[in-house]
């Protein structure tokens, strides 16, 4: 979701605008989001990889049940695999149905006073902090860390590169210690791999897209308060 919005913030033409609540940044977060259940599918039922913490759940539940997801699965559960597709059908039908007709009353949630809905979702967010390990510390650490993205926030640092970095973080770690082990230590095994190497020179890429682009909103907002001046 947080990549999809960085990644259309870019592209688009009035990135300034991004954050105000356009439809454009609306719609490339909410059909990120939809699209992430389908997409996590995929390494499950293709390599038996769970893709998020969801499909993790249903790894579990077909391993309980004797089905091993996989490239065999095709072969000796093929009717386990059309009973998932259909369902995934009927779940995008369902959502589409229950949005129509609720749409309505999902908007209303905007309309809640600011003084009533802070409480309830720091209480919410103090309860899962506390539920995870049932431990008060944990509590601490989510106060603080509220804290300073308070302070980001008010001083308009962008939260998505920590919230990406916090849950892809762990997940980096873990694979560049399996790569290193795998390589016998040797770091420049990487350039042996062609797709290593594509992966690197997108993300490169990206970087300095992004640091451009950037560069072009600071000229932006700076001749137009040069405007506002010579008009006042």
């Amino acid at each position: 979701m947080f990549v999809s919005y960085g990644f259309n913030k870019s592209f688009s033409k009035y990135p300034e605008k991004w954050g105000t609540g356009i439809p454009q940044g609306v719609a490339s977060t909410e059909s990120a989001n939809n699209g992430c259940s389908g997409g996590a599918m995929i390494p499950l039922l293709s390599l038996g990889v769970p893709g998020d913490a969801v499909t993790a759940i249903i790894l579990g539940a077909f391993i309980m049940k004797g089905i091993q997801p996989g490239p065999t699965m095709y072969r000796d559960q093929l009717d386990t695999v059309y009973c998932v597709f259909a369902a995934l059908m009927l779940a995008n039908v369902a959502m589409l149905i229950v949005g129509c007709a609720g749409v309505r009353f999902f908007a209303k949630i905007v309309s809640v006073e600011k003084k009533i809905l802070y409480p309830i979702i720091l209480v919410i967010s103090l309860l899962g902090a506390f539920s995870i390990n049932k431990n008060v510390f944990d509590v601490g650490v989510c106060v603080i860390f509220g804290i300073v993205g308070w302070l980001m926030n008010k001083y308009e640092f962008p939260l998505s590169p920590i919230l990406l970095a916090l849950i892809l973080g762990p997940m980096c770690e873990q694979n560049f210690v399996r790569f290193m082990d795998l390589n016998g230590g040797n770091f420049f095994a990487i350039t042996g791999h062609p797709i290593a190497i594509g992966f690197f020179l997108v993300a490169v890429g990206t970087v300095l897209f992004s640091v451009y682009n950037q560069k072009k909103i600071n000229k932006r907002e700076a001749a137009a308060k040069k405007a506002a001046k010579a008009n006042q």
